[in-house]
């Protein structure tokens, strides 16, 4: 998609991330199962490292990037934090 717009990866994610509340359209752009579960397990490590208050959001890409040892791009990571729940979410 980002070649026939002509813009970067990351560009299109942040305008996806307009979408957030609204999953059904893009639910076509949802993560495998083993990615969204690698990430949500690098963010629940991160996070008891960083203390107990801190939350997803606070947590730095890079943070997240080397948790997963280099092994998922940035832009699958930006991907797979549209479709984890927020902390609103769960509070919900």
């Amino acid at each position: 998609m980002s070649a026939v717009r002509g813009l970067a990866p990351t560009t299109i994610v942040r305008h996806v991330s307009y979408y957030r509340g609204t999953p059904e359209l893009i639910a076509y752009l949802r993560p495998a199962a083993e990615r969204l579960t690698a990430v949500a397990a690098a963010i629940a490590q991160l996070q008891r490292t960083s203390g107990p208050d801190a939350t997803p959001a606070e947590i730095s890409q890079r943070a997240l990037y080397e948790a997963l040892g280099g092994q998922v791009p940035y832009t699958d990571i930006r991907l797979c934090m549209l479709f984890l729940p927020t902390p609103e979410a769960q509070e919900t």
